[in-house]
């Protein structure tokens, strides 16, 4: 009697056949796999294994037996019994004993029992039909491009020379740097332009003198007065000799006296009389005391000062002098002089059409 052909025939509806004092046969699922150096293809099997501790008897393999050879359950178990003796002096004699259709037992060097499965069977049922197969690889045909690039990628590389980049010339900033120094010294003459009122009718506007310590201060004129004597009051003084608010201190302009013609010149005004300074001007001295002076600029520097005294010269105001200094230490440069505010005020308003500028009086 075979009993291996029943332990085969139980493992397609069971997981686990159990051959009583000798061990259990046990499977579990295994996937589709695909050999990668073969190129086979294997479908979803059970993988078998032996298990030498499963001994206790479950009835599986007796009741097959009795049912399919027509057996007592007592005449089963004994034929299992011859089965296990047979396999038992197999495995002692020859190492190794063959179940067909389920594996291979055998020794290992210590003595343990190893369980090599037949691969040649497959006990699940829904890959019945389905064998390995065979797949030979697929040659594809490469692209030039990619051919010749895989080529190229297997010739041996050549050393690359560390070279240090060549830097260009900036000449973009070569040719921005005088455009943006021009664009400055134009816009700085422009303020000067504005700031210091220069001549437009000059040809060459520029030459003017720019220097900041040399221009007109533009401070308030204020009445000095001897340190001897008291400083006179708006009280004090008498109704003819007070100044009215019309006629207070104006602030000068900072530029010069533009140059007109004095003698035969029409003045702005048609109600305002044309005057000589050389006769009309009382003889006063420039450095006398209680004089009112008719002032035209002040200075901080000599030469400046000077070169309008000069100036006024040459246009007929002959009286014209460096008279006295503000409280801020700055040269007064007067046009004339008279002995009475009230001959001051009078020729005030005809030195300024004159002289197109702003002028203001002075007591010493």
């Amino acid at each position: 009697m075979k009993v291996d052909k029943h332990i085969s025939s139980l493992l397609f509806d069971h997981d686990c056949v159990i051959v009583p004092e000798f061990g259990g046969f046990v499977t579990r699922y295994k996937h589709a796999q695909v050999h990668p150096v073969e190129h086979q293809l294997i479908p979803p099997s059970k993988h078998v294994a032996f298990n030498a501790r499963l001994k206790n008897n479950d009835g599986l393999l007796a009741n097959q037996i009795a049912d399919s050879e027509a057996l007592t359950y007592a005449q089963a178990l004994a034929a299992i019994t011859t089965f296990v003796n047979e396999c038992n002096n197999s495995l002692h004699k020859n190492s190794r004993v063959t179940i067909d259709a389920v594996g291979t037992l055998r020794f290992d060097p210590e003595q343990n029992i190893q369980f090599d499965p037949d691969q040649s069977v497959n006990y699940l049922t829904s890959s019945f039909g389905l064998t390995m197969v065979q797949s030979p690889p697929v040659k594809r045909a490469e692209p030039a491009s990619v051919a010749a690039a895989v080529v190229q990628m297997r010739q041996p590389l050549k050393p690359v020379s560390e070279s240090k980049p060549k830097r260009k010339f900036p000449w973009a900033a070569v040719l921005l740097l005088p455009a943006v120094g021009l664009f400055m010294w134009v816009s700085y003459q422009t303020f000067n332009i504005y700031k210091n009122k220069l001549d437009y009718g000059n040809l060459n506007p520029f030459a003017a003198d720019t220097n900041i310590k040399d221009r007109i201060r533009t401070d308030e004129a204020v009445m000095v007065v001897p340190e001897n004597n008291p400083a006179p009051t708006q009280e004090n003084l008498p109704e003819s000799e007070k100044i009215t608010n019309s006629e207070t201190v104006t602030p000068l302009e900072t530029k010069l006296p533009v140059e007109k013609p004095v003698l035969g010149a029409k003045p702005a005004d048609e109600n305002v009389k044309a005057i000589t300074p050389a006769t009309n001007a009382p003889a006063v001295l420039a450095g006398e005391t209680g004089t009112y002076f008719i002032i035209g600029g002040c200075f901080e520097v000599d030469q400046n000062a000077t070169r309008l005294v000069k100036k006024l010269h040459q246009k007929g105001f002959t009286n014209a002098a460096v008279v006295d200094t503000n409280r801020n230490g700055l040269l007064m440069v007067a046009i004339t002089g008279f002995k009475s505010l009230e001959e001051a005020r009078a020729q005030l308003p005809n030195y300024r059409a004159q002289l197109d500028t702003a002028l203001w009086v002075h007591r010493k």
